[in-house]
């Protein structure tokens, strides 16, 4: 029985940036054009598995919010967010319950504000009436 080898390739393509790579005689075949391309494809790998993981907390935090709005909305139909208020206010119990707490106004106004100034020559006279006086 004769063995045959596989001729090694004469080039391969870069896994990153898919650049033509000339193989050398012997050794391993190369992955990577450059010591750059393959530092690039180590943070793509490390850093995905964080970005996948953050996706999914979003995804619920969002999914969390919808069910929250949707129990506050009912419960304030039935009237028992009143109620509960009411007991919380009496003493009854110590706080109310995250998932009835009212949520924040969405467009709250911001706190800055524009300001024009119209009257001519306004900077002029502040630097006069906070002069030190000249006349000694």
């Amino acid at each position: 029985m004769v063995r045959t080898r596989s001729r090694r390739p004469k080039t391969v393509s870069c896994r990153r940036c898919k650049t033509k790579i000339k193989v050398k005689s012997k050794g391993p075949l190369p992955l990577y054009c450059s010591q750059v391309c393959k530092q690039r494809a180590y943070e793509r790998r490390k850093h995905s598995g964080l970005m996948v993981a953050l996706a999914q907390d979003l995804a619920t935090v969002k999914v969390r919010d919808v069910i929250r709005a949707e129990v506050r909305s009912v419960f304030q139909e039935a009237g028992l967010y009143e109620v509960v208020s009411r007991l919380h206010q009496a003493g009854l119990i110590e706080a109310v319950p995250p998932l009835l707490r009212p949520s924040p106004p969405k467009n709250r106004p911001s706190h800055l504000r524009i300001i024009h100034d119209n009257s001519p020559d306004r900077d002029n006279s502040a630097d006069h009436d906070n002069s030190p006086d000249k006349s000694c």
